[in-house]
């Protein structure tokens, strides 16, 4: 996203009273509103230019279903669960949306409000570690393990496709697509593609 669009977008969604979060098509964060900075408890400095920390691990697949919607041009409002920056869980109304510029599809726009209080306490915040739960080493060890075509599904989501689109490029199901990709966090001891990335990252 160009500079200057970034900087018209955050000084309108900043003074929102509802939280605004813009993610690219790779799903990396954007842009992150001053009310996101309040309802969830990270800074915009902290989360941009990384995945959304918000998703709690068994809303994954939830997450990556509404982003597959999303992409190919519906309009989502629903309610779900996401993470606080303590470890709380929290109730929030979300509008997901596509963002385009005048050719392409760029990212998405969602919008959250929190509509119940915080559910369970962490015991301690999370930090830089909870982004890398698995040692490089275990992880090069485990990528032996896989077959040729979840190697594939790995490199898909590692260039930010989405289940959809490496489906597509492998001529097979999404279904299939998320049975491999189960088979690969179990591999690799991670519970969700942003684990993946951040393990394949270090």
């Amino acid at each position: 996203m160009h500079s200057d669009t970034q900087e018209f977008l955050r000084s309108v969604f900043d003074s929102m009273p509802i939280a605004v979060i813009v993610q690219n098509t790779s799903g990396i964060v954007e842009l992150w509103s001053k009310t996101a900075e309040h309802i969830f408890g990270w800074k915009g400095s902290e989360v941009m230019g990384r995945r959304n920390p918000l998703v709690p691990a068994d809303r994954e697949s939830e997450y990556h279903a509404f982003v597959d919607l999303v992409l190919s041009g519906k309009t989502l409002a629903v309610k779900s669960f996401r993470r606080r920056r303590d470890g709380a869980l929290i109730e929030v109304s979300l509008r997901m949306c596509r963002l385009r510029d005048r050719c392409n599809t760029i990212g998405t726009v969602t919008l959250y409000e929190a509509i119940g209080e915080p559910l369970i306490q962490s015991i301690r915040p999370l930090s830089e570690h909870d982004f890398k739960p698995t040692r490089q080493a275990d992880v090069q060890k485990a990528l032996t393990a896989l077959t040729p075509r979840e190697l594939d599904v790995v490199d898909g989501v590692l260039k930010g496709k989405t289940t959809k689109l490496i489906a597509q490029n492998l001529g097979t199901s999404d279904q299939v697509v998320r049975n491999h990709l189960h088979a690969i966090y179990r591999q690799l001891r991670v519970t969700s593609r942003t684990d993946l990335v951040a393990a394949l990252s270090e």
